[in-house]
């Protein structure tokens, strides 16, 4: 990278700049890409300095001087997030032509690996998958947490009718009688004893700025929970929403089971909500 100065005051260098952004990335994490480049812009703004783009990908391209952008074919990558910059590959294609000529008989470097090595390679894997659920690129697969209590639903949204798979029963009748929320659409970072998490929130109102949180009674008052709730509460403060926990009182008040006769999964909703059933 050039070392070329952008700031007389601080006298930081692209590579100082890039460094600095990649670990204090908590700043500019929001719930989605957007909130990522305009606090990022701020930022850049704030400390004055001469770096004339816009956005986490321009920025990323200006700092490092087009970094990993084009593939080994010619084309230019999809860019990533902040701290990995582009994918290796614009395509599978060439992911595999690649692997054909450098990864083949004792050129694979896996089998030479040590089991530290192998150890710290699963660790930067889990940095990376936990920061793509943090900026909305990645959901994790609803078979993945409460498999057995899963349900599908169809709910009408602008006259048309939509399938949505949601990781339990109560997560789902919550949604048929709220069709207008979204559903796992805000992230919140938070750390337990300095690992990094994502808070995955139920669901969100983005008209009147509330999220949602569906926790059966009982497992409220958990460690893990408080630590989220916590977190949860100080992110609305800072965006200005509101947080509600959605527990057993408001499933007794609000069961329907007519609103289930029409559902791809209402026999499986039926029993597993039938202590609502008045």
């Amino acid at each position: 990278m050039s070392s070329y100065i952008y700031n007389k005051q601080t006298h930081m260098t692209k590579s100082e700049i890039y460094d600095y952004i990649n670990e204090n990335k908590m700043k500019f994490l929001g719930s989605n890409i957007g909130t990522y480049d305009e606090k990022l812009n701020n930022w850049i703004m704030k400390h004055d300095f001469d770096i004339p783009v816009y956005g986490a990908q321009n920025v990323f391209d200006f700092l490092t001087d087009n970094r990993g952008k084009i593939c080994i074919c010619g084309n230019e990558n999809k860019f990533d997030y902040f701290s990995v910059g582009y994918k290796k590959f614009c395509s599978k294609k060439c992911l595999y032509n690649w692997r054909s000529i450098n990864m083949t008989g004792e050129k694979n470097n896996i089998h030479k690996a040590t089991p530290e090595t192998l150890k710290e390679m699963g660790r930067k894997t889990s940095v990376r998958l936990k920061e793509s659920i943090s900026n909305g690129t990645f959901t994790p697969n609803v078979t993945n947490s409460w498999a057995r209590s899963r349900c599908t639903i169809l709910i009408n949204r602008l006259g048309k009718y939509v399938e949505i798979k949601l990781r339990s029963s109560w997560d789902a009748f919550f949604q048929l009688k709220n069709p207008n929320l979204l559903y796992e659409k805000i992230r919140i970072p938070y750390f337990v004893n300095g690992d990094f998490h994502n808070y995955i929130v139920d669901f969100v109102d983005i008209e009147k700025k509330i999220i949602y949180e569906i926790k059966p009674g009982g497992l409220e008052s958990s460690e893990i929970n408080q630590i989220k709730f916590k977190t949860a509460i100080e992110w609305c403060k800072c965006n200005g929403y509101e947080f509600k926990i959605i527990s057993n009182d408001w499933f007794e008040s609000n069961y329907d089971e007519s609103i289930l006769e029409e559902q791809p999964d209402k026999d499986k909703m039926k029993r597993l909500l039938k202590q609502f059933k008045k």
